[in-house]
């Protein structure tokens, strides 16, 4: 595992979860183009096959779509958060049944 003095999560995975951040709290928006691997490489210092993984992890998750030739766009920026929701929801149906 790569430590880079700040966690102990393997740079790609921090990057993802930047993006991810930035995904979910309104910075990137649903069918808006992320960087470019190269951009974001160059911007970051890192390496381009980094970034790759990074944006392979994030395309796993459904939160980006890789378009042909065009680059990465947001699916859906809110993705997660229902299910969240009613994770949520769920839990506070249980206690009250549960009282």
């Amino acid at each position: 595992m790569i430590e880079n003095g700040k966690s102990n999560k393997f740079v790609y995975e921090e990057v993802a979860d930047s993006i991810a951040t930035q995904i979910k709290s309104g910075t990137f928006q649903t069918g808006e183009q992320i960087p470019s691997v190269r951009k974001l490489s160059k911007s970051l210092g890192i390496s381009t096959t980094t970034v790759e993984q990074s944006y392979i992890l994030l395309e796993g998750l459904g939160l980006i779509q890789a378009k042909p030739h065009t680059g990465y766009f947001v699916k859906e920026a809110k993705a997660h958060l229902p299910e969240i929701e009613f994770n949520k929801n769920h839990d506070m149906h249980h206690e009250k049944g549960a009282h």
